[in-house]
């Protein structure tokens, strides 16, 4: 019986916006609960450069694999890549399922379908739809209807899945070669990685996928985990710095006090990054010197403009003064 899943994470044109690539959590996370399960997972990063490395793994390995996952956002070149990796593999056996994930699959997966190569889509929170397709794809039997799955030819699109994150295994950083993501940062240390504690964000912001991946609604590691996998991260690889790249890390005003506080308590000396939205921050105005002596070094705030009017028009959520606090 076929055992293998190899997941492609293709090449993102990230130079022209930023310095380097970060390691791909997204097919990482994906792994997780196949590896949980016994699968062999095969990870591919199109960023490290290596396509014809990429290719001889693919064949050496198609033999064996119940289906070749894709993990693409929308622009920066990776959605072509992803698929001339979909159409290198189909040359290579017709009859291998294809399964794209990604925010364009979840908002209009039909848009995916013109491409002949592709035979499932998986939308919003893909790990445990994507594990329950490959054993169904692995035994042989017919995929009726699994939430966040939709196949070729469906006349109606299942809604994007989404669960507790807390219930998914830890990332299985050993499928990686971890030291080609290990980065410099000037603010955050010579040793940094990054690092996803939650999905999706509760605003509705109009013009963020998140809204559509995830209907506003926001999961989250409890901070004990949390701090357990970044600390198990941190001493693992001799790291001084995490950058979360979680769309909105503050949330949860007694979630981060406590992640914050468990650093201290715990001797963490790291500086680490986050994103908030202003009214997040607004709710910890009286605990940001906890945080900050916890080691959080930068902040990105999502305050899209300085004009009510237009803060109005996005739904972002906060008034001018929110900012200025």
């Amino acid at each position: 019986m076929k055992n293998t899943v190899v997941l492609y994470y293709p090449a993102i044109d990230f130079k022209p916006f930023y310095p380097y690539f970060w390691a791909p959590l997204s097919i990482l996370s994906v792994a997780a609960p196949l590896v949980a399960e016994g699968f062999k997972v095969i990870l591919l990063d199109g960023n490290l450069g290596n396509e014809e490395s990429d290719r001889r793994v693919v064949k050496e390995n198609l033999p064996d694999c119940i289906c070749f996952g894709i993990s693409s956002m929308i622009g920066g070149g990776q959605l072509e890549r992803g698929l001339e990796m979909s159409s290198y593999v189909k040359s290579l056996d017709g009859s291998m399922p294809i399964v794209f994930g990604g925010p364009l699959g979840t908002v209009i997966p039909e848009a995916l379908f013109k491409d002949s190569t592709v035979d499932y889509v998986v939308r919003g929170q893909g790990e445990y739809p994507f594990l329950e397709l490959v054993k169904l794809l692995q035994s042989g039997q017919p995929i009726m209807s699994i939430t966040g799955v939709v196949k070729r030819g469906d006349s109606e699109i299942n809604k994007p899945a989404m669960y507790d994150k807390e219930s998914l295994p830890p990332y299985p950083w050993h499928l990686l070669d971890v030291e080609k993501y290990v980065r410099q940062d000037r603010l955050l240390g010579e040793r940094v990685m990054n690092f996803i504690s939650s999905q999706g964000c509760p605003h509705r912001c109009g013009y963020c996928s998140e809204v559509s991946s995830y209907r506003s609604r926001w999961k989250a590691l409890t901070a004990e985990r949390t701090l357990s996998e970044v600390s198990n991260l941190v001493k693992k690889y001799n790291l001084d710095g995490i950058k979360f790249y979680d769309s909105n890390f503050f949330v949860d005003k007694n979630r981060v006090i406590e992640f914050a506080q468990g650093l201290i308590d715990n001797g963490i000396s790291i500086s680490w990054a986050a994103s908030a939205h202003p009214k997040g921050l607004k709710r910890l105005s009286d605990d940001l010197g906890l945080i900050r002596k916890s080691g959080l070094k930068r902040l990105l705030i999502g305050a899209e403009s300085g004009s009510q009017a237009s803060l109005n028009y996005i739904n972002k959520g906060c008034t001018t003064e929110d900012m200025r606090r």
